[in-house]
């Protein structure tokens, strides 16, 4: 496995700096990155993806797919699911916050991920009160916040708690 991976490693190396140097057309390094794909499990969902947008949403379906996995071997209501589920919340959480402050619409939320859900999290923006702890405290306090900087901190700060 570690064999493996190490030459994985390297080619991919190899392929990004053919690509960034122009030592490489477009199409020999897409061929390349798919040959790799084609030899992982992740690479069925991402089979046809051209735009880094089909790439988001091929992983994020392997994501959920992982999970509903993890969920079904692991006993009801584990611990475990939820510490891998709620760091989607905060990501979505961050991003929203931060799109609010902006005035922006949000970038890079992952739809089916996570436990809460994004039109919780959306109505959790406007009414925090109505979100349950920890997340609750997380939007209180990004109030005060002035900078992405100091949401991306304090979401960390709450993920981690």
């Amino acid at each position: 496995m570690e064999f493996t991976k190490r030459w994985l490693s390297i080619g991919a190396y190899d392929i990004e700096h053919a690509d960034h140097d122009g030592s490489a057309s477009a199409a020999q390094v897409y061929r390349y990155f798919s040959m790799i794909l084609d030899e992982i499990p992740v690479g069925d969902y991402l089979a046809g993806a051209t735009l880094a947008l089909e790439v988001d949403e091929g992983l994020t379906a392997y994501l959920r797919d992982v999970y509903a996995s993890m969920e079904e071997a692991l006993p009801r209501g584990s611990l475990i699911m939820e510490f891998f589920l709620c760091r989607y919340d905060f990501h979505n959480l961050k991003v929203l916050l931060k799109a609010a402050m902006e005035e922006k619409e949000p970038q890079g939320l992952l739809e089916g991920l996570g436990m809460v859900g994004l039109d919780a999290l959306r109505r959790g923006v406007e009414n925090p009160a109505a979100m349950p702890s920890p997340y609750r405290e997380a939007m209180e306090e990004a109030v005060q916040r002035t900078s992405p900087q100091e949401l991306d901190t304090l979401v960390e700060k709450h993920y981690l708690a």
